[in-house]
């Protein structure tokens, strides 16, 4: 059967380079079935590539689109233009983060044996990419929000809360109404 043969290889594989036995497992995409086209690998590799392409041009085009029209405004102070900013410098940097923790290690790792190109170090490196892109999706936010620094700072002890002190004023005026009677 082609599948044990395979699997037999990718055994052979894991070996020399890791020195480490698998005993059972999945072949999830045989590109070049017996150095044939697989069409239903292509398939897969296409539709994988088309849902990362569209989910990123989409971001792409609603993170333009909504800088256009913070810098169309009018009707916003200086101070909400800068919060926007802000908060739109947060969302671009939290994009960028799963472009590489997750869309380009999963776009190479599809792609490139399909195009019979080697992966190299990657796949040892893909779990890792992986498992950090949660933290740093948060530590982004953390570093681009002032406030979410403040309050990191406050919990960890670096940062005292600052005294609020409200000011109470009663201002009386006197008049004096004349009346007719």
């Amino acid at each position: 059967d082609a599948d044990d043969r395979i699997l037999d290889i990718v055994k052979e594989v894991l070996i020399q380079t890791h020195s480490a036995v698998i005993y059972d497992g999945w072949i999830t995409l045989e590109h070049w079935y017996d150095n044939k086209f697989n069409v239903r690998g292509f398939l897969v590799v296409l539709a994988a590539n088309v849902v990362m392409f569209t989910s990123l041009g989409a971001a792409i085009t609603v993170a333009t689109r909504t800088y256009q029209a913070i810098v169309a405004t009018t009707t916003l102070s200086n101070k909400n233009i800068t919060i926007q900013h802000t908060l739109l410098k947060a969302v671009y940097a939290q994009a960028i983060v799963p472009v590489f923790c997750v869309y380009l290690p999963y776009f190479l790792l599809l792609t490139c044996p399909f195009l019979k190109i080697p992966v190299f170090s990657l796949a040892d490196n893909f779990s890792l990419l992986i498992s950090i892109f949660p933290g740093w999706d948060a530590l982004v936010i953390i570093l681009l929000v002032k406030d979410y620094r403040i309050g990191l700072a406050r919990m960890f002890g670096f940062s005292k809360p600052q005294k609020i002190v409200v000011l109470h004023h009663t201002q009386f005026t006197t008049s004096i109404q004349s009346t007719v009677i």
